[in-house]
């Protein structure tokens, strides 16, 4: 009879023990669990702290690369005009049958420049850059993703257009604007951004002799002149509305 309660005491003293100890394991494995979820929390926040930094980074490259995309594309638009201008004063003597810009360097310069623009495109570094690490995902904002789509997918349009047409009328202008000046010596009278001398008149006499050679290619460089200084100022306004989003971040 003693034997038998004392089993029943160890018995209970032991399932007793075993209670106890699920409860402490109990209590260790939430613990743990605890500890890992405000870990990865933690480890989480700090991540995106560091994205928030990294976004950060990326608007400011953007931005000042931006600003100086910008500037580019003004002084080009600038170059198109000026083009342009000259276009329509040689091709008004032309079609006048008047001589009257002989001895005239303007003339010169109006002829020789015809085919002055080289192609333009500037590889974007920055938005290159978002597209191949995947990055991109970092900005947050979605309407400034959309507007760095835009504009950047009008820049390649714009620059690939430029390379398949007027850039061609470009090159057939560079084959035989220098005909004229076969007899010339090209050092009296070159400098970077033109001709600062004016040639003999036998210049003069050849290329006004040759005019009806010209005059179609010139006019189409006239029409691609104006139909890219049309194109860069959408691009410019494209990039300026770009602008103010990335700097209203800030």
């Amino acid at each position: 009879m003693i034997k038998f309660f004392q089993k029943k005491r160890q018995k209970l003293i032991d399932e007793g023990s075993l209670n106890r100890y699920l409860k402490y394991s109990i209590g260790e494995i939430l613990l743990v669990v605890i500890g890992i979820l405000l870990a990865l929390q933690i480890n989480t926040w700090n991540i995106n702290q560091d994205n928030k930094i990294t976004e950060r980074i990326y608007i400011n490259r953007l931005t000042n690369e931006l600003v100086l995309e910008i500037e580019y594309y003004k002084e080009l638009r600038a170059k198109f005009v000026e083009k342009e201008k000259g276009l329509k004063r040689i091709i008004k003597t032309w079609q006048s049958d008047e001589k009257t810009s002989l001895d005239s360097l303007q003339y010169i310069n109006d002829f020789s420049q015809a085919g002055n623009i080289d192609p333009w495109y500037n590889e974007p570094i920055t938005w290159n850059q978002l597209i191949q690490t995947g990055d991109l995902k970092l900005l947050k904002d979605q309407e400034i993703v959309d507007a760095l789509y835009n504009y950047n997918h009008l820049a390649r349009r714009i620059a690939d257009n430029f390379l398949m047409h007027p850039m061609t009328m470009n090159n057939k202008v560079r084959q035989i604007w220098t005909e004229p000046f076969i007899n010339e010596n090209l050092n009296v009278f070159f400098h970077t951004g033109g001709i600062s001398v004016i040639p003999s008149k036998e210049v003069y006499n050849r290329i006004w002799q040759n005019r009806d050679k010209y005059l179609q290619l010139y006019i189409e460089i006239a029409f691609v002149s104006l139909n890219q200084d049309e194109k860069i100022t959408e691009l410019i306004e494209s990039g300026e509305r770009l602008l103010i989003l990335l700097k209203s971040t800030k």
